[in-house]
């Protein structure tokens, strides 16, 4: 029913003039996949949403990374300049997709054609983008958290989870 009531809520923001279809399918989109991460989305809505919006999630190796700045309130531009820079330094080298989590942290979403992938070139290349955000977006306090590379879809929920155990951990035991 949640679903169903947000889903109405965007189309009626769209029959509005409110947002266009891009930003309804993005929406959707990202709360499908944060859904997924939590555990809260069945094998068959999966596939079901994943073609209504676009989602590829059929590779060997998958991990969600969390970008948080631990506590600090960060405004929305700043957000989307966040996900903006995942894509641009990290897209480009590992296909994903990034959303804001119920907490409010960018969560990006990697997929990876190869059953073993480099996890040293893959946390270099996610440690290269949280350093271009802190420069170029002054946000010295973020830092990123990997999960564990899981082999399916359905298994986002544990990479998510112990992600967000390792950003317990360095609240804890800052740097």
């Amino acid at each position: 029913i949640e679903t169903l009531i947000e889903c109405l809520n965007i189309l009626d923001n769209e029959k509005q003039g409110r947002q266009s279809s891009v930003e309804t399918i993005q929406a959707l989109r990202d709360h499908t996949l944060c859904r997924l991460i939590r555990g809260q989305l069945s094998l068959n809505e999966l596939r079901e949403k994943s073609k209504v919006v676009d989602i590829n999630l059929r590779h060997p190796k998958s991990v969600c990374v969390i970008f948080s700045a631990l506590g600090l309130d960060i405004e929305e531009d700043a957000m989307e300049g966040i996900k903006q820079t995942i894509a641009e330094k990290i897209f480009p080298e590992i296909p994903g997709y990034s959303f804001l989590d119920n907490s409010g942290n960018v969560v990006a979403i990697l997929t990876f054609s190869s059953y073993t992938p480099d996890k040293a070139k893959v946390y270099g290349i996610i440690e290269n983008c949280v350093s271009s955000i802190r420069q170029s977006l002054g946000i010295q306090k973020l830092f990123a958290s990997a999960g564990i590379f899981v082999s399916t879809a359905m298994e986002l929920n544990n990479s998510y989870s112990t992600a967000k155990d390792m950003l317990q951990y360095h609240l804890l035991q800052p740097e």
